[in-house]
């Protein structure tokens, strides 16, 4: 009686591993949209290289992209008045946990954002002379439209998966904290997670 107990109980733990493993990959859409590593150890499959093209559009986008911006208006900003504060200007630049904890397949997203992670605080210190603080925010699950869009049962096992609050992020409270760092004269070069404690799974 014991033993059958216990297979039971491991058979719901795994069961339960898998949901949350399923709605992790329908989240991230990672078979469609990231480019993945080709293993020769993967059965009835050849040696192959990931196709490029698509880990440079990724990295284009969430990198390129934030950094253009960044160069950009910091140059306008450098031209502001200072503010009583001794700010001239602030920016709050998107990470994503995934800079931290990038689930496999996620090769090209979780470059580009970790990089951004890593601009951070050299931003901050290259545009102090400037008085311009820089500071990221690396954010988890949010409901976003694009989550909006996933079936309920995969919503629900991906906000049991966050420790607590066990739900996913509001837009507002992304916002709340954006703000804080833009108002805060002493938070530069600093990313924070916002994500309730969750930490993403290998897959």
């Amino acid at each position: 009686m014991l033993r059958r107990r216990r297979r039971a109980r491991r058979g719901a733990a795994e069961r339960g591993a898998r949901r949350r493993r399923g709605a992790w990959a329908a989240a991230r859409g990672r078979a469609r949209r990231r480019p993945r590593w080709r293993s020769a150890a993967d059965p009835g499959r050849r040696p192959q290289a990931s196709p490029l093209p698509s880990f440079k559009t990724i990295v284009e986008t969430n990198l390129v992209g934030t950094y253009n911006v960044l160069r950009l208006a910091a140059a306008r900003m450098a031209h502001n008045d200072e503010e009583p504060d001794g700010d001239r200007g602030a920016f709050v630049l998107t990470s994503s946990v995934a800079a931290f904890d990038g689930q496999a397949g996620q090769t090209a997203y979780t470059a580009s954002k970790a990089a951004v992670h890593g601009i951070t605080l050299v931003a901050a210190r290259d545009l102090a002379r400037w008085s311009i603080r820089v500071n990221t925010i690396a954010p988890g699950l949010f409901a976003t439209p694009m989550l909006g869009k996933l079936p309920p049962d995969v919503f629900d096992t991906l906000s049991a998966a966050v420790p607590h609050p066990r739900r996913l992020g509001q837009p507002p409270e992304f916002g709340r904290l954006a703000v804080e760092l833009l108002e805060n004269p002493y938070l530069n070069g600093e990313t924070i997670r916002l994500d309730g404690a969750v930490r993403v799974p290998n897959r």
